[in-house]
């Protein structure tokens, strides 16, 4: 379910060791958003604990408009620094790039920064691989995710299985039917991931309000 990158990442004069992993998950999801038929050009995204942003990297290629967030420090480590770092390296790669990618500061739960009056809008949230949650970190994404699932955003979580925590989020959004939709999705394909490793792949959107179109 992951691939161990090089831990060592050197972009704009800066270096990072630490070991690293690409989770197989984020590859199925971009290969999954890439052959969708859609024209990414101007969609605002945003990436919830983007690792090293292999998937926002890819989204912004294709167009989209990304937003890869990370923790602070206090939270999460190095986290931010790893993403940071990764980003530049990926974008130094000298593929085009369509779209735009910054990276921000995003820690989940009541003091997230964002409000109802925020100006931070998306039309998609990524979420993958966020898994082994344990239930107050799950109720303080809840918090954030809630505030960032705009009537109209549509959100995709994906996450190979890892145990008993792999669904944890999801099954917090079922305790809210009145609010959250969360439809399973199919891949087409698995990019050669074994066939038996299970792949839990959602949809996720705002339930309309009765009368709504």
């Amino acid at each position: 379910p992951w691939v161990d990158l090089d831990g060592q990442a050197v972009a704009n004069g800066r270096s990072c060791s630490m070991d690293v992993m690409l989770w197989t998950a984020s590859l199925l999801l971009l290969h999954y958003l890439e052959h969708a038929g859609v024209d990414w050009t101007g969609t605002r995204l945003l990436e919830l604990s983007a690792g090293t942003g292999h998937l926002a990297v890819g989204m912004a290629r294709l167009g989209a408009d990304v937003t890869a967030t990370e923790c602070s420090p206090k939270h999460g480590a190095r986290a931010f620094e790893v993403l940071e770092l990764w980003t530049a390296r990926l974008l130094s790669e000298h593929q085009p790039v369509a779209g735009s990618l910054r990276t921000k500061v995003l820690d989940w739960g009541a003091e997230d920064g964002l409000d109802a009056a925020s100006n931070e809008c998306y039309d998609v949230i990524l979420l993958s691989e966020l898994v082994g949650l344990g239930e107050e970190l799950q109720a303080e994404l809840l918090k954030t995710f809630r505030r960032l699932l705009g009537p109209n955003t549509v959100a995709y979580s994906i996450a190979v299985d890892r145990g008993a925590f792999s669904l944890g989020f999801l099954w917090l959004l079922a305790w809210h039917p009145d609010e959250f939709l969360v439809e399973e999705l199919q891949l087409s394909d698995r990019l050669g991931l074994d066939e038996d490793e299970v792949v839990f792949f959602h949809q996720i959107t705002r339930v309309k309000p009765s009368g709504a179109v």
